[in-house]
C-alpha cells in the first residue's frame, strides 16, 4: 500500500479549496486533503475526522465498498494529512450530465464594453432530467443505504450527505459509488466536550439538504439527519428538470440556485408547502427540544391539517408522486411500489418516527432479491 513519504517528489495539483482544507491531486492516482489543526471550529475537527476514518477503515468490522479508503495519515507542521484513492467523478457530476437542453429562444442584450455591438445570448426554456431511473435509481438507492449502514453502525452520523460527497469509481456500469468527507462527521461512541450529545451544533448539513429538526434548532439529534439527505438526493432523480443550468432540484428548496448561501427560511416554506404543516404535539422533538416558540409563532400550534402523515396511504402516495414525479417513469412495479414504501418511511418530520437505514435496506433486499 502507498503512503505519504512516497509520494513526496510527486507534484500536487490543487483541486478545490474549503474553509480549512485543501484538496490535492497527487500523481493520477492519489489525493491529499491536508486541514489545519491549530484552528479547529466545530462543527469541524480534523482529529475527529481522523479517527472516524481509522474506525471506518481499520476496525473490527469489514470495510465497506460503499465507503472511501483511507491509505495513509501524517501531521506536517500544522496540518493533518489525510491520503485518499483519487476518484474524478462525483455524482452530483454525474446528476448533472444526465439533463438534456430542450429548447431555446434567443434574446439581444447591449454589452457595454462591446460599443455600437450586440450580443446575442441563448436562454434556455427547459433542461429535461435524462437521469435513467430504471438503470440507476434503485441499485444507487442501496448502495447508498448499505453505505450509510456500515457508518450508522459503527456509531457515526455523516451530517454532510450530498451528492457532492459521493463519487463515483468510473462511468462504466455497474456504477459504484464511495462515501466521501467525513470532516464534520460525530461519532456517538465517543466523549466530545466541543458537541456533548445533546448540545451539537445544528448548523450542518449543506443547503436543502438539511434534516427538518436542524431548522428548528433540535440539538439532540441522531442518525435520521442521514436518512432525510437521502430523501433529498432521491429526490432530485425524481425531478423533471430544470430551468437553470447546473442545477439538479429536489422536492423542496432553498434558493441556493439563485442566492448564494440559500435560506433556511425558504426552505422551510418549501417544506411545510410540499409535506404540510404538523401541529406542534405532532412534531414534540421540537415542542420538547428545539425552537417552539418560533414555530409556533410562525405556523401556530394547531398545523395545517395537511401534514403528510395524516393522510390515508392512498393519499400520501398521490402525494409523493406529486413531489418525486418521476416515479410514475418506474417500469418495474415493485421497485415504485418499494420506493413510495421507502419515501413514505423516510418523509417524517418527527425524526424518531422516520425510517432507520435498515428499514430501508429490508424494503430494497425484499423487491431485490425476490
Amino acid at each position: 500500500m502507498v503512503d505519504l513519504t512516497q509520494l513526496e517528489t510527486e507534484e500536487r495539483k490543487l483541486l478545490k479549496t474549503t474553509k480549512l482544507s485543501r484538496i490535492n491531486k497527487v500523481g493520477s492516482c492519489y489525493v491529499i486533503k491536508a486541514t489545519a489543526v491549530d484552528f479547529v471550529v466545530p462543527p469541524h475537527n480534523p482529529w475527529r475526522e481522523l479517527e472516524i476514518m481509522k474506525k471506518l477503515c481499520f476496525g473490527e468490522r469489514i470495510q465497506c465498498a460503499q465507503i472511501i479508503e483511507l491509505l495513509d495519515h501524517r501531521r506536517v507542521h500544522d496540518e493533518l494529512e489525510l491520503l485518499f484513492p483519487f476518484y474524478s467523478l462525483t455524482l452530483e457530476d454525474f446528476m448533472l450530465s444526465q439533463y438534456n437542453f430542450q429548447g431555446s429562444r434567443s434574446k439581444k442584450q447591449f454589452n457595454p464594453y462591446l460599443l455600437g455591438t450586440k450580443s446575442t445570448e441563448s436562454t434556455p426554456e427547459f433542461y429535461y432530467n435524462g437521469f435513467d431511473v430504471n438503470i440507476y435509481a434503485a441499485d444507487m438507492f442501496k448502495q447508498l443505504c448499505s453505505g450509510l449502514q456500515f457508518i450508522h453502525s459503527n456509531g457515526i452520523i455523516h451530517r454532510d450527505l450530498k451528492p457532492q460527497n459521493v463519487m463515483l469509481t468510473s462511468i462504466s456500469k455497474p456504477l459504484q459509488l464511495k462515501i466521501i468527507d467525513f470532516g464534520i462527521s460525530y461519532d456517538t461512541t465517543t466523549e466530545d466536550k466541543d458537541e456533548p450529545p445533546n448540545e451539537k451544533v445544528t448548523d450542518v448539513s449543506t443547503c436543502f439538504y438539511k434534516a427538518p429538526e436542524l431548522l428548528f434548532s433540535v440539538a439532540n439529534y441522531d442518525y435520521a439527519v442521514d436518512i432525510w439527505a437521502l430523501l433529498v438526493i432521491i429526490s432530485q432523480w425524481f425531478q423533471q428538470g430544470s430551468s437553470i443550468v447546473n442545477y439538479a432540484p429536489a422536492f423542496i428548496d432553498d434558493g441556493s440556485a439563485e442566492l448564494e448561501n440559500g435560506s433556511d427560511i425558504r426552505l422551510i416554506l418549501t417544506l411545510f408547502e410540499k409535506v404540510g404543516i404538523p401541529s406542534v404535539d405532532l412534531w414534540p422533538q421540537v415542542r420538547d427540544f428545539g425552537s417552539a416558540s418560533a414555530f409556533t409563532g410562525l405556523f401556530g400550534s394547531e398545523g395545517d391539517g395537511k401534514y403528510i402523515k395524516l393522510l390515508s396511504a392512498e393519499e400520501q402516495h398521490t402525494r409523493i408522486i406529486q413531489n418525486f414525479p418521476r416515479l410514475e417513469s418506474l417500469t418495474d412495479p415493485k421497485v415504485k411500489t418499494m420506493f413510495l414504501k421507502c419515501i413514505s418511511g423516510m418523509m417524517v418530520l418527527q425524526s424518531t418516527e422516520r425510517w432507520t437505514v435498515s428499514q430501508l435496506l429490508d424494503e430494497i433486499n425484499c423487491v431485490l432479491q425476490c
